[in-house]
Formats: C-alpha cells, sequence, structure tokens
C-alpha cells in the first residue's frame, strides 16, 4: 500500500459476511421460538434479520461515500502532478526551440 492510500475503517467483505451470518441465524431462530412460544427468541430473529439486511445497504452505500471523497482527493492531487509535468514538458520544448533557432543561426553565419 503506499503512503497516499487510506485504509478502510470497516472491511466490506467482513461486513458482508457478518450479515450472511446473521441471516443464517434468523431463520432457526424465528422458527424455533414460534413452535415453542418463546417470544423472544423470535422477536430476537427478526431483528437479527433486519440488522442482517441493512448491513450490506450500509457497506454499499454509506462507506461508498467515504471512499469517493478519497479517490476525488487522490485526483486532485493526480491533476497537480499532472500539470507540473505539462510545466516542465512545455519548458522542455521551449528550449529545444531556442536550441534550434541558435543552431539555425550559427549554420547561416557558418556559410
Amino acid at each position: 500500500m503506499s503512503q497516499n492510500e487510506v485504509e478502510p475503517r470497516f472491511d466490506p467483505l467482513r461486513l458482508d459476511t457478518l450479515a450472511f451470518l446473521l441471516l443464517l441465524a434468523v431463520l432457526p431462530l424465528v422458527s424455533y421460538g414460534a413452535t415453542r412460544e418463546i417470544e423472544a427468541l423470535w422477536i430476537l430473529g427478526l431483528v437479527l434479520l433486519a440488522v442482517g439486511a441493512l448491513i450490506p445497504l450500509v457497506t454499499e452505500f454509506g462507506l461508498r461515500e467515504d471512499e469517493d471523497e478519497t479517490e476525488e482527493t487522490d485526483e486532485d492531487e493526480e491533476d497537480e502532478e499532472d500539470e507540473t509535468e505539462d510545466d516542465a514538458d512545455d519548458d522542455t520544448e521551449e528550449k529545444n526551440r531556442k536550441e534550434t533557432k541558435e543552431n539555425d543561426a550559427a549554420a547561416k553565419e557558418d556559410e
């Protein structure tokens, strides 16, 4: 990783894995809680369903905004570097033109 890269606060893959595991736990919890009439257990299953469903949405849309801001900053830095390189290229081209004119003038004097 280069010095300019920012480590994400949360790894999206791990968050999605957590969401998947929560969703896997929902069906047995709700089923067992409903058949044994344990209200707290099936409510817990429904809460896990809601949390497991929201995690991918937050990961996709909430964390994406942070990454977009980081990418914009990186793009601005790259643009500044490109402008610096363009200025250097312009200076080099100008020096080459001057040298060419001087060489042409020297060649005419030799004739």
